[in-house]
C-alpha cells in the first residue's frame, strides 16, 4: 500500500515537473504596439527596404510618416507594399526574423510568389505609385499620401494563376453594385475635392482636411489577416556641395508607422484581451464581494487561512484591473505608458506568489490538521520570497526586450524559476500526501474528503494542462504555418482561468461557517473528544461492573432464601463461591483484556453514525 502510494506521489510530482518546463518553453505573449518607429541611415545612391508586420482588423487603416533629422537637400523615392498571409509565424517568427528581413525584396518585387516552405494560394498585395520628398524646408515631418480618389482596393492574388494579373479585386469599400448606385455622389465627392483639395476621403476621423487632421491613412484593409508592410526607399539627390561643408554622410530618417481599426489601436490578436481583462476583473470583484459577505457574516470566527484567501483574491482583482487598464491604454493612445506594464507585472508575480504560498499551507495542513505552522512559516515564507525574486527577474527580462531580441537572456532568467517552481510542486504534493496519510490515520473522513477533493482538483488541474500544453506545443512549435492566429489569445487566458478555478475550489472547501474556531483546532478537538470518549466508554464499564455487582448481590439474596426453606448454609456458601468465581473473571478480563479492543466492541454502529454528523455539523 504504501508502495503504491510513493509511485503515485512520484509520478504526479514528475508530471507537474514535465508541465512547468512546458510551460516555461512555450513563448510569452507580449502585447504589439500599434505605433512602430524605425531608423534609417539613407547614403547616396542606396536602396533601403524597412518592414512592419502586424495583425489587423476588417477596416484598419494605416498612416505612414518620414521624420528628417537634418534640414537637407536630400531628395529620395519612397514607395510601399501590403501584402497578407494566412500564416502568422511567415512575418512574427522569432526563429525566422533574420530571414523575414533578407525576403524584404522578394515581399517586395515578387507580387506573384510566396516564400518556399508555404503552400497557400491566394493572399492580398497593393503596391502604391512612387512619390518623391524632399529633406528641404520639410519642418522636421513627411507624409505619405495617395492622390487617387477613391483609394484602389487591395487585390487578391492568386499564386496557381500568376500569369494572369490582376484577374480579381477584392474591393476594400463597396461592390461593384453600390458602385453603380453611387455614382452621383462620388462625383459630388470629387468636384468638392479639387476645391478643397487632400480630403482624408471616409477614413476613421470622418474625412477631415489634410491641412487640419492629424491622420493620414494611406490604405484600408478590406478583412482581418496577417499584414506585412514593406516600404522602399531609394536616394535620388545627394547634394554633393554639403558633403564639403562637412555635412554627415549619412542622414537619419525616422519612419513612424501607425495602424488603426475602428475598435481602436489594438491589433487582432490583443484585442480580444482586452475584454477578457475586462470580464475577469468582475468575476474577481464579484469574488472578493461574495468572499466580503461571507467573512462579515462570520466576523467572530474568521480563521487565518480565511485572511489569506481574501488577501489572494485582492490581488488578483488588482493584477486583471492593471493588465485591462494597459490594455485599454494601448486600445486608445496606441502605446503604453511607460513603466506600466512592468508595475502590472511585478503585481502579477506577487499574486502568484500569494497562490503558491497558500497552496502550500493548505497543503501542510493548517486550519485542519494543523493549529499553527510553528517553524515552518519561515520556510513557507523564505520559498516564497525566493519565488519573487526571480520570477520579477523573469517578467522585466521578459518584459523589457521585444520578443525577436534577447532570447538567451529571457531563458536564462527563467531557469532558476523552473527549478524553484518544481520545489514548490514537490513540496505541495508530499505534504497534500501527508496530510491525508494522517487524516486517514485518525479515521476522520469528513476532512480526508475535503483534501481528496482539493487532490483530485490539482490533479485534474495538471492533466488539462499537460494536453492544453502539448496542443501549444505542436500547434506553435510543430506546424509551419499557423491558420488558427486569432486563437491566439487563448494560451495567455488559458493560466488565468486555471488559477482562477483552483482558487474557487479553495473557497468552497474553506469557505467561512458557523464552527469556524472548532474547525481551526481540529488536532486539539480530536483529542479532547477521544479523552471522552474514553471517559464515556470507562464510566461504561464501571456501570456495567456495578450492575454485575448488583445482579450477584441480588442473586445471593435469592439463594439465601431458599436455602433458608431448605438447606440456608449450604446454598449460601455455594452462592458465595459463585460470586467469588464470577468477580475473578472479571478481573481476569480486566487486567488481560485491552480497553480500546472493548471500546470497539462497545460502540455500535449507531454512534459511529453519530460521530460522523458531529463532524459533519463542523463544516457547515
Amino acid at each position: 500500500m504504501l508502495g503504491t502510494k510513493s509511485r503515485f506521489g512520484n509520478f504526479l510530482f514528475w508530471w507537474l515537473f514535465f508541465v512547468t518546463i512546458l510551460n516555461n518553453i512555450c513563448f510569452a505573449h507580449l502585447l504589439a504596439p500599434a505605433i512602430l518607429s524605425t531608423k534609417l541611415q539613407l547614403k547616396a545612391d542606396t536602396i533601403e527596404y524597412v518592414g512592419f508586420p502586424q495583425s489587423a482588423l476588417n477596416g484598419t487603416e494605416v498612416e505612414i510618416r518620414l521624420r528628417c533629422d537634418d534640414d537637407l537637400d536630400l531628395t529620395f523615392q519612397v514607395q510601399y507594399v501590403i501584402r497578407s498571409s494566412p500564416c502568422d509565424k511567415e512575418f512574427f517568427d522569432a526563429s525566422r526574423h533574420i530571414q523575414v528581413k533578407d525576403l524584404l525584396n522578394f515581399y517586395f518585387e515578387r507580387e506573384w510568389e510566396i516564400p518556399p516552405g508555404y503552400d497557400y494560394t491566394k493572399f492580398l498585395f497593393y503596391k502604391s505609385r512612387v512619390q518623391e520628398f524632399n529633406c528641404r524646408h520639410s519642418h522636421g515631418i513627411l507624409l505619405v499620401q495617395e492622390d487617387e480618389r477613391p483609394r484602389r482596393p487591395l487585390e487578391i492574388h492568386d499564386v496557381k494563376q500568376a500569369n494572369s494579373r490582376y484577374s480579381k479585386i477584392l474591393s476594400a469599400t463597396t461592390s461593384r453594385a453600390e458602385k453603380d448606385q453611387h455614382i452621383g455622389r462620388r462625383q459630388i465627392e470629387t468636384r468638392f475635392k479639387r476645391e478643397f483639395a487632400g480630403l482624408n476621403d471616409d477614413s476613421l476621423d470622418g474625412g477631415t482636411k489634410t491641412t487640419l487632421s492629424s491622420w493620414h491613412p494611406v490604405q484600408k484593409l478590406p478583412a482581418d489577416g496577417i499584414y506585412f508592410l514593406v516600404i522602399k526607399f531609394t536616394v535620388v539627390k545627394y547634394n554633393s556641395f554639403e558633403k564639403t561643408a562637412q555635412v554627415p554622410f549619412v542622414h537619419n530618417l525616422t519612419v513612424d508607422v501607425q495602424w488603426r481599426s475602428p475598435y481602436g489601436h489594438l491589433s487582432a490578436i490583443d484585442y480580444p484581451l482586452l475584454r477578457f481583462y475586462a470580464f475577469m476583473w468582475l468575476f474577481y470583484t464579484m469574488l472578493a464581494i461574495i468572499w466580503l459577505i461571507c467573512c462579515l457574516r462570520y466576523w467572530m470566527d474568521i480563521l487565518r487561512i480565511q485572511f489569506c484567501i481574501g488577501a489572494v483574491i485582492i490581488a488578483g482583482m488588482i493584477e486583471k484591473g492593471m493588465f485591462y487598464s494597459e490594455y485599454a491604454s494601448m486600445n486608445e493612445e496606441g502605446s503604453t505608458i511607460h513603466g506600466f506594464i512592468e508595475a502590472a507585472e511585478l503585481v502579477s508575480c506577487l499574486k502568484r506568489t500569494m497562490a503558491r504560498v497558500l497552496i502550500i499551507i493548505v497543503s501542510l495542513g493548517y486550519g485542519v490538521v494543523k493549529p499553527r505552522l510553528g517553524s515552518t512559516i519561515s520556510q513557507v515564507m523564505g520559498v516564497g520570497f525566493i519565488y519573487f525574486v526571480f520570477s520579477a527577474i523573469e517578467a522585466m527580462a521578459r518584459v523589457s526586450k521585444n520578443q525577436i531580441e534577447g532570447m538567451k537572456q529571457k531563458q536564462l532568467a527563467a531557469l532558476p524559476l523552473v527549478l524553484v517552481e518544481v520545489v514548490i510542486f514537490w513540496w505541495i504534493f508530499t505534504s497534500l500526501i501527508s496530510t491525508m496519510r494522517v487524516l486517514r490515520m485518525r479515521r476522520n473522513m469528513v476532512k480526508l474528503t475535503v483534501y481528496r477533493h482539493f487532490t483530485n482538483a490539482l490533479c485534474f488541474s495538471a492533466f488539462i494542462s499537460i494536453i492544453f500544453m502539448c496542443w501549444t506545443i505542436y500547434i506553435h512549435n510543430m506546424q509551419r504555418c499557423l491558420v488558427d492566429w486569432k486563437e491566439y489569445w487563448m494560451d495567455t487566458a488559458f493560466w488565468h482561468i486555471q488559477f482562477c478555478c483552483i482558487l474557487v475550489v479553495i473557497m468552497i472547501l474553506w469557505r467561512p461557517s458557523r464552527n469556524n474556531q472548532r474547525y481551526a483546532f481540529t488536532p486539539l478537538l480530536d483529542d479532547s473528544e477521544d479523552e471522552n470518549d474514553d471517559d464515556e466508554l470507562f464510566n461504561t464499564n464501571y456501570y456495567a461492573m456495578a450492575g454485575l455487582n448488583k445482579r450477584t448481590v441480588t442473586m445471593g439474596t435469592y439463594a439465601s432464601v431458599r436455602g433458608e426453606e431448605s438447606s440456608s448454609s449450604k446454598k449460601q456458601h455455594e452462592a458465595q463461591e459463585s460470586d467469588q468465581k464470577l468477580q475473578e473473571e472479571l478481573k481476569w478480563i480486566e487486567d488481560n483484556i485491552p480497553s480500546t479492543f472493548a471500546n470497539r466492541l462497545l460502540i455500535d454502529d449507531e454512534e459511529d453514525r453519530e460521530q460522523i454528523k458531529l463532524e459533519l455539523s463542523k463544516m457547515l
